[in-house]
């Protein structure tokens, strides 16, 4: 029997935006009882309703959960934490109705009853859809208090009683201003164009009627119905023509129907989990909330999954089931207990089947119980591939993304049984697949080069296809402890004494990284995490061996039970790997014990980044070699007898073709000695050139430089005497070369401070260097600091740098670091003039000058940009820097905006938010910020491009849970600041993705890199979006280009895909730092680079170590920032440098 429990809406009020959003299927409330660890109260859950109001004719209902009995209250505050945390307020506002329970199995949250009101104000529930409400009782701005009556799954009644007649609002809640009304009903999409009401926020989509089995076990899934964004994404306009055509070489392989397979849908099951065995004293965690937490890596390792899928297999006739590991499998047909299977140790009945799986686990001892849940979202595959019943991609994004989902997951499968995953990339540990290999690094003989391949499935205007690409990372091989040991001491394994292992040395080595390696041992070949080494040699340690019934060695102990494994080192001590409160209660032979292959290592030192560069970075013929190594060897899985893409009657394709372009050059003017502009002269690759001026004329200067004498001082970090005759050549160097290019010191000699003057002692880096460069202030404040560093990168990078960037931020001075190795590299006859001038062009930027323009005339100063000089435009890039993988220091976001029509001066705002939040923090306020500055001296704009870096494609439409994602949200806080500060007189936007880091890969027909311009917007690219590839740069000598791919999420200006690829084409070639055009455009770079130099603003800064040695390669210049306000007091910046690039 089934029960259609509710309809209607679930909204919750994001205080931080002052908006509503619209979420969908109550997944929030489910993940966050799950985070909290709360699905075990469900069934003491009780919700009491608060107060209710009518605002703008919408009735709104606030409600509040509690959790009667003892030690409940700890809980619900820690709900309330988590409420606090995501800056929400939960409020359900539907047709009346109001939520009263929540739901579903013994261990989670699945399902809602939700009640109607009556007019009286008595609520009577119903196993049914809720009774429509008349419209007096939603008018009704004061209900009368009344008890709730709910009605449970089966049909019972309940009564809940309000404990009191007032609101349940705390002092703490009416203290809060009251949020605005939700949005009323169905709204039509924001209009493309004109004045209208784009800044609304509108549903995202309804929730259709859930489907309960009558105990709950099933899962209510909102069904396939269209989803309405406030802010669509515009259809693609149609393909460009600009350009000459050419074919080029793609890394995209056609996934395809096989024979005449006609309807394929595929099946869903929810997978559960839990332990077949509680433990003893109650307080394990449970097994769902601690898998959830597993990244894929670890999740492959918990469980026999080769087991497994016989196992499946037993439950199909001629499907091969595939799952994501964790939450969900898939299916061709229904799943079924077959005798055979019943013999196997599966049970339940059509809906539900279980199974115990022994050998799980991180120390495979454990058993856990694995059960299935029929659900009735299937999905009809077959409608996503040109050519079959249906047609093909009628479906769009938002509705095909649990498709794609599941296609993915298939295309995977037989990877995932097959080789090692860690993170989203597969290694073969054996070796045996051609694409496989495994370097060893270092003389530690403990990590190595690990050499894999990535895949992912993407829509195409050609069906689904499978990208592939080569990967590499560090992982641990199969190492002995002992030699290892052995290897750091600089001796042999025979030579070691007990005296070797005491102190710090040997634990810190082995334990480096604060990290517990898993080791597997050679009697057992089990595996067990160490803990550190012991303190005593194994023939002295003792235990009670139960065997015997008296203390023995733990060398004794081996002889007897192993010994067919004879010890040659008892006098050395044994590993420990007993639980953290007492590691010795498992003691193991050193000799025994070797490193499990394939742990991650987080070795990125610079070397290591080296080797990896030579290895991973190929020409296009070794490259796609490799990919069509790649190709044949996904085709060969997809064809074998079990193969599950076979199962499900997929194929895989050879890699594809694909139509491309190549934009016509841009031209690049500087201005000659005369003052007058000139045309650079573009290299014979077409993407680079000097500042040579013609004839004997010299060289080019820049197109604006400051219009006074500038002082310049220096600070020499090195203060050795050979280094400090090559600073004050340098020095010269560059003052009279910042006089041909128009930059003007006073002084040709500038006030030097070495390191040997400070004036207190210590070696902190960080403290010196804000002594020295305060000693500059004193006398005169200079323009320009010049800080020569020592040759260690890395070092630097730790807490010299940074502090040279946090000293200039707070004092508004610009700052250009020289590194030593450099200086004394390139000032040499024959390379001190590129050298500077390669100085200089970040030197005038930090300055306020701008260094050339890019145009279409000699006039480009007075012309800009062919499209900003239409109307007034603004152009906008943001970026936010994330920390390393695990680290949780904040992450920061930057927002650049165009002062000028050439696109040359910015205005930079810099914010500290969340650590790994990808949302922009204060963007509604950043644009405000950024629009005032530039309605200063310019009219108000008419155009507004925001460039966006750093976003997937899972966060162009709704998020996971149901909600906006960070591109809708970004897109209503851009409206509402326009409306701010512009009034009604909103500028058109256009809304731009730009994704550096994507898997295509590109070449010529004939495997040479594709030339400078080359656009592909067709063929691989997306069919229900607008999207393209663009390579505007030149590769590397040694490498393979990579695109980067630029999707059009909004569009109010309705450009033709011509003019869009031309602007953004134009804006790759306007990055002041470098004469040459670079892969992503000038305003999305400059954010990036601001983004990344921000974390050095904080007072608190502490180096990421996975980070250090980075520096110089994102920017050697100044790393201050141009924003008065942040997120945080603990970041300083001066006021002065608001409209300054001098973090470049």
């Amino acid at each position: 029997m089934v029960n259609t429990a509710w309809t209607g809406h679930f909204y919750y009020f994001s205080k931080s935006k002052n908006i509503w959003l619209d979420h969908g299927a109550l997944e929030f409330d489910q993940d966050g009882f799950d985070t909290l660890g709360l699905r075990e109260l469900s069934d003491r859950l009780e919700v009491r309703r608060a107060t209710r109001n009518v605002r703008d004719g919408v009735p709104v209902v606030r409600a509040r959960v509690s959790f009667p009995g003892e030690g409940c209250a700890v809980r619900a505050r820690e709900l309330r934490k988590f409420m606090d945390h995501k800056n929400l307020m939960l409020e359900c506002e539907a047709q009346s109705v109001n939520i009263l329970r929540l739901g579903g199995t013994d261990d989670q949250v699945e399902w809602a009853e939700l009640q109607a009101r009556a007019q009286t104000g008595n609520n009577v529930a119903s196993t049914d859809t809720p009774p429509a409400v008349p419209a007096a009782a939603l008018a009704d701005p004061a209900p009368a208090p009344v008890d709730a009556v709910m009605t449970d799954a089966s049909g019972g009644a309940n009564t809940l009683k309000r404990t009191r007649e007032d609101s349940l609002v705390s002092d703490s809640d009416s203290a809060r201003p009251a949020p605005p009304p939700p949005p009323n009903g169905e709204r039509a999409p924001p209009a493309s164009n004109g004045d209208g009401d784009r800044g609304a926020v509108t549903p995202l989509y309804s929730l259709s009627v859930g489907d309960l089995t009558e105990d709950g076990t099933a899962r209510p899934r909102r069904k396939d119905a269209p989803v309405v964004l406030p802010y669509p994404p515009p259809a693609r306009p149609g393909y460009g023509t600009l350009g000459r055509p050419i074919q080029v070489k793609t890394n995209f392989a056609q996934v395809v129907l096989a024979g005449n397979a006609g309807t394929v849908r595929v099946l869903h099951y929810d997978i559960k989990w839990d332990f077949a065995r509680e433990a003893r004293d109650g307080t394990r965690k449970p097994l769902e909330a601690t898998i959830s937490t597993m990244k894929n890596g670890e999740r492959s390792t918990m469980l026999p999954w080769k087991e497994l899928q016989e196992k499946l297999r037993l439950l199909c006739e001629r499907c091969s089931p595939v799952h994501d590991n964790f939450k969900n499998l898939y299916t061709c047909e229904e799943l079924v207990l077959t005798p055979r299977a019943a013999e196997k140790g599966w049970s339940g009945d059509g809906r539900k089947l279980s199974i115990t799986l022994p050998g799980c686990g991180k120390s495979q001892n454990q058993e856990w119980v694995l059960s299935l849940l029929k659900t009735d979202h299937d999905m009809p595959i077959n409608e996503l591939f040109v050519g079959s019943a249906n047609g093909a991609i009628a479906v769009q994004r938002e509705q095909q993304r649990d498709m794609m989902s599941a296609l993915d997951i298939i295309m995977k499968h037989d990877a995932f049984l097959l080789y090692k995953q860690v993170g989203d990339a597969f290694y073969d540990e054996r070796q045996q697949a051609a694409w496989a290999k495994i370097t060893q690094l270092g003389k530690d003989q403990f990590s190595g080069l690990w050499f894999g391949y990535r895949q992912s499935i993407v829509m195409t205007d050609k069906g689904p296809m499978m990208q592939q690409d080569r990967a590499g990372t560090v992982l641990t091989i199969s190492a002995k402890v002992l030699e290892f040991i052995a290897t750091f001491l600089n001796t042999r394994p025979e030579r070691l004494q007990m005296q070797d292992f005491q102190g710090r040395r040997v634990h810190q080595n082995l334990m480096f990284g604060n990290k517990k390696w898993k080791l597997k041992v050679m009697h057992s070949k089990n595996v067990y995490t160490m803990q550190g080494v012991d303190d005593k040699p194994l023939s002295e340690r003792m235990f009670l061996d139960s065997e015997v019934g008296h203390e023995v060695s733990v060398a004794d102990y081996f002889e007897r039970k192993y010994p067919q494994f004879p010890l040659k080192f008892k006098h050395l001590p044994g590993v420990l790997a007993g639980p953290k409160a007492d590691p010795t209660k498992n003691v193991l032979p050193i000799e025994l014990c070797s490193f499990l292959s394939g742990q991650p290592t987080n070795q990125r030192s610079p070397d290591i980044t080296k080797i990896m560069i030579e290895h991973m970075c190929q020409k296009p013929p070794e490259r796609f070699r490799a990919l069509e190594q790649l190709n044949a060897s996904a085709r060969q899985l997809c064809s074998s007898d079990r193969s599950a893409a076979k199962s499900f009657n997929l194929e895989l394709s050879p890699l594809c073709t694909a139509n491309a372009r190549i934009l016509p050059p841009c031209s690049i003017f500087y201005k000659n000695r005369s003052r007058r502009e000139e045309r650079v002269t573009m290299g014979r690759d077409g993407a680079s050139w000097n500042l040579r001026g013609s004839g004997n004329a010299g060289d080019l200067g820049f197109q604006e430089v400051p219009d006074r004498k500038l002082v310049h001082a220096a600070v020499d970090f090195v203060t050795r005497t050979n280094e400090q005759q090559a600073f004050m050549q340098f020095l010269r160097d560059f003052f009279f070369m910042s006089r041909e290019r128009g930059i003007n010191f006073k002084e040709e000699r500038p006030r030097i401070v070495g390191a040997d003057a400070r004036r207190s002692g210590g070696r902190d880096d960080a403290a010196q260097a804000a002594e020295l460069l305060n000693m500059l202030t004193e006398r005169e404040k200079p323009d320009l600091v010049i800080c020569l560093l020592p040759g260690n990168q890395s070092e630097n990078a730790k807490a010299l740098y940074p502090a040279i960037k946090r000293w200039s931020a707070s004092c508004g001075i610009a700052t250009q670091c020289i590194q030593l190795a450099a200086m004394k590299k390139n000032c040499n006859p024959k390379g001190v003039k590129s050298y500077i001038a390669g100085v200089l062009l970040k030197v005038n930027l930090k300055l306020g000058g701008k260094n050339g323009f890019v145009g279409e005339s000699v006039h480009a100063s007075r012309s800009g940009l062919p499209l900003m000089a239409a109307a007034p435009t603004i152009v906008f890039g943001a970026d936010v820097h994330h920390a390393s993988p695990g680290s949780q220091q904040p992450s920061y976001a930057a927002v650049v905006a165009s002062l000028d029509e050439s696109c040359t001066a910015f205005h930079t705002v810099v914010n500290r938010q969340e650590s790994r939040t990808e949302t922009l923090t204060n963007l509604e306020s950043t644009i405000e910020e950024c629009l005032r500055e530039y309605v200063k001296k310019r009219p108000p704009p008419k155009r507004l491009f925001f460039l966006r870096d750093g976003v997937a494609h899972n966060q162009f439409g709704t998020s996971k849970e149901g909600g906006m994602g960070p591109v809708q949200q970004e897109i209503g806080q851009i409206f509402s600041a326009c409306k701010k500060v512009l009034g009604a007189s909103l500028p058109s936007l256009v809304y731009i993705v730009v994704q550096k880091k994507n898997r295509c890969r590109l070449a010529t027909t004939a495997f040479q890199n594709v030339p400078p311009g080359t656009v592909v917007d067709s063929n691989i690219t997306e069919a229900s979006a607008y999207d393209f590839y663009m390579v505007p740069h030149t590769s590397l000598m040694k490498g393979t280009c990579q695109p980067s791919h630029f999707h059009v999420v909004y569009d109010d200006l309705k450009l033709g895909p011509d003019e869009v690829q031309a602007f953004m084409y134009q804006l790759c070639h306007a990055y002041g730092r470098a004469t040459k055009v670079v892969s992503r455009p000038a305003p999305v770079y400059y954010a990036h680079l601001a983004a990344f130099h921000a974390s050095f603003y904080n007072v608190k800064y502490k180096a990421d170590p996975d980070l250090v040695g980075q520096w110089e390669t994102a920017s050697t210049a100044s790393g201050s920032h141009a924003s008065t306000t942040s997120a945080g007091e603990d970041i300083q910046v001066a006021p002065v440098l608001k409209n300054i690039l001098h973090y470049v």
